[in-house]
């Protein structure tokens, strides 16, 4: 798997192209270079691959079924801060935590990701992200030791603490029966 020093990276695959059989690694493949400390990654239900841009303060898609690979950065001008998480529904809407600017983001796919929404409220450091098959988002809201959760009925302004107690989560994941995995780096 290539490597890169500093804060500088690519984003690589391994295994083929995004639509060829589960990976194996035999083989790499560079998807885009350029990026400054490369954080999320995750890909939809198309092969589009979605990350977190951090040191440039984006979210970029990169296409790779297209030839050559198409980079493009969603939400136009929107300055995120230190973008590290990120999910997508699917719906193709995709979920940015900004640990710096302590909020968890929608940018809502209709439109070509141009619109950028606020999810809830309280967060501080918001690190990891992860949605589930009802759009309810979940979040390791690491400077407060909590793993949280924002429901998407009602417009995503409800936000419940589902765990507290952590040293310092930074990741989340759920599964198709609603369990939710932590990620605690200070455990």
């Amino acid at each position: 798997m290539k490597r890169t020093a500093g804060l500088f990276g690519t984003l690589t695959l391994i295994g083929g192209l995004a639509l060829s059989p589960a990976a194996r690694a035999q083989t790499v493949v560079t998807l885009g270079s350029g990026f400054s400390y490369p954080q999320g990654i995750a890909v939809d239900g198309k092969g589009n691959v979605f990350a977190a841009d951090g040191g440039n303060g984006a979210v970029k898609e990169i296409m790779p079924a297209h030839n050559p690979v198409s980079i493009t950065t969603l939400a136009g001008a929107f300055a995120f801060t230190l973008p590290q998480g990120i999910a997508v529904d699917g719906n193709g809407n995709v979920f940015v935590g900004d640990t710096q600017g302590q909020a968890v983001y929608e940018i809502l796919a209709a439109g070509g990701y141009a619109t950028v929404k606020t999810l809830g409220s309280g967060f501080s450091y918001p690190y990891g992200v992860a949605v589930d098959g009802s759009g309810d988002v979940f979040v390791a809201d690491t400077l407060n030791s909590a793993v949280k959760e924002i429901i998407a009925a009602g417009g995503y302004t409800v936000v419940n603490t589902i765990g507290s107690g952590f040293s310092y989560p930074t990741g989340v994941a759920v599964d198709g029966r609603g369990n939710v995995f932590v990620a605690d780096a200070g455990k």
